[in-house]
Parts: structure tokens; C-alpha cells; sequence
């Protein structure tokens, strides 16, 4: 039986997510990539979506060695899509992988797809470095999203007007290090906005 989640923060709001639970979920993700990809001596290619998916990407590596998939190497994409709780834009890919992925199996690993607009950004940047074969997945769906192509694996969907935040997951820098998924509180979020945007009286001499 779960324990009652109480929310740890003032930005917490409801828990949708425990640890132990994003844990649990991540070991079924591993289960099923194992019996896709099989245990070969050839490395798999993780590569994680930053800021985000840090967490996602470092739990998943570890329970693919756990499931027994023996050479597991990590890569990152940076792309730039979010600014506060609303889209900014289009993704924007500002620091590329450092590995070549040619003829690789490559997993992508995207913490949360909302519209799919960066997941469709990344899966268009990796495809054209020719990995033997791409699989796509998210901790995190929000219901109704419909990405085009679909998404391969999904660890948990969350509702579709819900702006969420831990493990990975921030709000204006806030929340990335908390250990479970939550709404945010927006209340408190007003509160810290009108404190970041408020002037600065300069500072006395």
C-alpha cells in the first residue's frame, strides 16, 4: 500500500508520482527495451533531452544494467523549448552529442512531450546521423497529446492541463532536484514570479 504523499515545498502541489514509484515505472521501461533490443555486446546509445530528462536518462542506464543489457553508453541534446509554464517557440538544439551515433541503436529519452514539437525537433536531428535504430520515450505523456510519429515507450500520462515539475522536471529553474512528480503550486508560483520580476533598487554605496 502507497504511502499518503504530502508535498514536501511550497511549489509542490498535489503528488501525481512518488519516488518509488517513477523507480518502478522506469524498471518496467528497462524490462521492455531489454526484450527490444536484446543483450548484445554492442553499446546502446542513451540519449537524454536536457535539462530535463537528467534524471530519467540516469536511472534508466542503471536498470538496463540491473535487467542486464551489459554496454550502456550516455550522450545529451540540448534544446531550448520552455520558458516559465508556456512554450517558447520553437525548440531551438543548442549543444549537439558528443558521440557519433551511425549505425547505433539509440534510445531518445524525453522527460515530459506535451505537443511532441521537441520530440519531433530531436528524433529529426538524430535520424539524420543514420543510428541503426531510433526508439523514442517519455517518463512523462500529457493525455491527448498524439505526437506525431507516436511515442515508442511511455512510463506514466499525466492529465492534459496539468504544468508539473520534479525529478527533472523545473519551473524557472525550481523543483528539478525534488525526488517525486507533482503539480506545481500555483499559487505559490504567482508569489515567486512577482518576486523575479519585480526591479532591483540598486544596491547602496
Amino acid at each position: 500500500m502507497e504511502k499518503a504523499m504530502t508535498p514536501r515545498h511550497p511549489l509542490e502541489g498535489e503528488i501525481l508520482y512518488s519516488a518509488d514509484q517513477i523507480l518502478r515505472g522506469i524498471e518496467g521501461l528497462a524490462k521492455k527495451l531489454e526484450r527490444q533490443f536484446g543483450r548484445g555486446q554492442e553499446p546502446v546509445c542513451l540519449v537524454g533531452v536536457m535539462m530535463g530528462a537528467f534524471p530519467f536518462l540516469c536511472d534508466l542506464a542503471r536498470a538496463l544494467l540491473t535487467t542486464g543489457v551489459p554496454n550502456v553508453v550516455t550522450d545529451h541534446l540540448f534544446i531550448e523549448s520552455y520558458v516559465g509554464t508556456a512554450p517558447d517557440g520553437e525548440p531551438r538544439i543548442y549543444r549537439d552529442l558528443r558521440m557519433p551515433i551511425t549505425d547505433r541503436t539509440v534510445v531518445l529519452l524525453e522527460d515530459i512531450v506535451d505537443t511532441g514539437a521537441t520530440l519531433s525537433c530531436a528524433r529529426a536531428h538524430l535520424l539524420a546521423q543514420h543510428p541503426r535504430q531510433l526508439i523514442t520515450c517519455a517518463l512523462l505523456e500529457r493525455r491527448n497529446a498524439n505526437p506525431n510519429p507516436p511515442l515508442d515507450h511511455r512510463v506514466f500520462v499525466i492529465p492534459s492541463d496539468a504544468f508539473v515539475i520534479g525529478y527533472g522536471l523545473d519551473w524557472n529553474g525550481q523543483g528539478r532536484e525534488f525526488d517525486d512528480i507533482s503539480v506545481i503550486n500555483t499559487d505559490h508560483a504567482r508569489v515567486m514570479e512577482r518576486f523575479f520580476s519585480s526591479p532591483k533598487e540598486p544596491a547602496s554605496v
